[in-house]
């Protein structure tokens, strides 16, 4: 099996080279389209002996990636952006040969990204699932102006997930993501709209623009689109859902409504933990402090199984686990159970032992 990795890059030179690195041993050919770097990033691709090509920035991410595809002859294409890296390199090539061996039919493959913030001490993100792997083959292209999407004739194709060999690092989300990046990808969602007609792939992004933008309410109302259509969109439900309730939250909307639609997000994704919690600090602002404790409590204990959902991102990292742990510490304290509150208290300060309110909170209890 001949493999080749691809990349469209622009002013990436470091990013670039540590993902290289980390995928040059399992791949027979390496292509790079540069769209008008002024750093080093043609100078590294030339160091790895990339084919390299010119495709000129035309505020389309679909055409630069479809032209890269072109000029791929391998059979099979691993298409990284620069800021995303393999974190076993040495598993890269027999994950995929396992993969592929067993699954015949298979497309386009899904691998999942922990995502780092670079800009506050590394800190770990949420994880998402992104495509990544597929066939080359001329019925398979990127459509969209931004977050784009390879379709098969207009139709996803036959997707397949990859196991923990093949790991994503994604540097590229950060807390001090440029406002100005948002607008830009606002402005190129609203062209391709303008240009395609709206679909709920856009709503998705949209809802994640205006979040990030704080206009909370162009947020849920895109997010209940999407959602109310039926996306079923790879990795999509969960952050949808995040972002609609956490929209509610900050918009005052009735703790009622706000519980429907943790129910809603649990019924429909039940193996992830952060919406028990999320129905636990809900139902708590309503005072039923038992129901909240078993939700908060059921939240933890399927995120103490460390077991990651392939075809879901989450957002519930350690930081998200202390908070809820310094909850249900609040809990029992209020019900005067001692034992069980300085259990909570210690397991939050296991998760994030920086967390400066729950520091204060251990000081007052002299833990």
């Amino acid at each position: 099996m001949k493999l080749a990795a691809c990349y469209i890059v622009r002013n990436e030179a470091k990013e670039l080279d540590r993902s290289i690195h980390s995928l040059i041993n399992a791949v027979d050919e390496l292509v790079v389209a540069d769209t008008g770097s002024t750093d080093a990033t043609i100078d590294i691709a030339r160091d790895y002996r990339a084919r390299l090509f010119s495709f000129p920035w035309q505020d389309h991410f679909a055409k630069a990636r479809n032209f890269a595809l072109s000029k791929v002859e391998s059979p099979w294409i691993i298409f990284l952006d620069a800021d995303e890296y393999f974190l076993h390199p040495k598993q890269v090539r027999p994950a995929i040969q396992d993969l592929l061996e067993g699954e015949s039919d298979a497309e386009a493959v899904m691998l999942v990204r922990n995502n780092i913030d670079i800009g506050n001490e590394g800190n770990r993100l949420p994880y998402d699932v992104a495509l990544r792997i597929m066939k080359n083959s001329p019925d398979l292209r990127y459509q969209g102006r931004i977050h784009e999407m390879l379709q098969k004739n207009g139709h996803t194709p036959c997707l397949r997930y990859a196991d923990e060999r093949l790991t994503l690092i994604h540097t590229g989300y950060s807390s001090g993501l440029d406002k100005r990046k948002i607008q830009r990808n606002l402005a190129l969602l609203k062209a391709d709209i303008a240009e395609n007609g709206k679909n709920p792939s856009h709503d998705m992004y949209l809802s994640d623009c205006y979040f990030s933008l704080q206009d909370y309410r162009s947020a849920l109302l895109h997010a209940m689109e999407a959602l109310d259509a039926g996306l079923l969109a790879i990795s999509a439900q969960g952050s949808l859902y995040h972002t609609a309730i956490e929209s509610m939250r900050q918009l005052g909307m009735p703790l009622e409504d706000m519980l429907a639609l943790t129910q809603a997000a649990i019924q429909n994704l039940p193996d992830l933990p952060e919406f028990y919690g999320e129905r636990g600090m809900v139902l708590c602002g309503m005072g039923r402090l038992e129901e909240a404790r078993k939700m908060l409590e059921t939240s933890i204990t399927i995120y103490d199984k460390g077991k990651i959902n392939y075809r879901q991102g989450s957002y519930f990292t350690d930081s998200v686990a202390a908070i809820v742990c310094k909850r249900l510490g609040e809990i029992y304290r209020l019900r005067g159970d001692a034992e069980a509150c300085r259990h909570w208290l210690r397991r939050a300060l296991d998760f994030d032992e920086k967390n400066p309110e729950l520091q204060a909170l251990c000081r007052e209890l002299r833990m």
